[in-house]
């Protein structure tokens, strides 16, 4: 994920978000944790979310929700077993704005 990406939606935050520090030495990192109002919004769009997923499954059968909920189970763990791979810098084009690995 891009930094600037992510200074943007930490920026969408504002006040939902608290800093909580450097975990690096030359303070370029920072770590955030949500506030109370950023948990509340979090909880308001699970909530949404489950009353737009529900009426979707309504008709499902029985069966097609284990083979849906298996197969969905199955890709959580490859997407967070893939998001914990190291990417491989080597087939990475150099980022033209400063010369080197865009990794």
């Amino acid at each position: 994920m891009e930094a600037t990406h992510v200074t943007r939606q930490l920026r969408q935050l504002g006040g939902s978000r608290t800093s909580c520090g450097s975990p690096t030495r030359d303070r370029r990192a920072r770590l955030v944790q949500l506030a109370d109002a950023g948990l509340a919004a979090v909880e308001r769009i699970r909530e949404a979310s489950r009353r737009g997923v529900e009426p979707a499954l309504a008709d499902w059968t029985p069966d097609g929700l284990e083979r849906f909920a298996a197969l969905f189970r199955r890709l959580v763990h490859d997407f967070v077993a893939h998001a914990e791979t190291p990417l491989d810098c080597a087939r990475r084009k150099p980022c033209a704005r400063y010369g080197r690995q865009n990794c």
